[in-house]
């Protein structure tokens, strides 16, 4: 059985895969434990990489 999580907000579509993708991609050469927070009233997904955070950590939800 497949299964996928979609997060829709206002009009707009994005997976679990997706978000993923986009917070591997700004974490670059970083490597741990990542977690993912996702607002998408703010249209902003933060994460951490071994439980540590920054400013700078954060990337566009759509």
């Amino acid at each position: 059985m497949k299964t996928e999580i979609v997060l829709q907000y206002q009009g707009k579509n994005i997976t679990d895969k997706e978000i993923a993708e986009k917070v591997k991609a700004a974490a670059g050469k970083k490597s741990g434990n990542i977690e993912i927070y996702v607002q998408p009233e703010t249209n902003h997904v933060y994460y951490t990489v071994n439980a540590e955070g920054a400013d700078d950590m954060v990337v566009d939800l759509f």
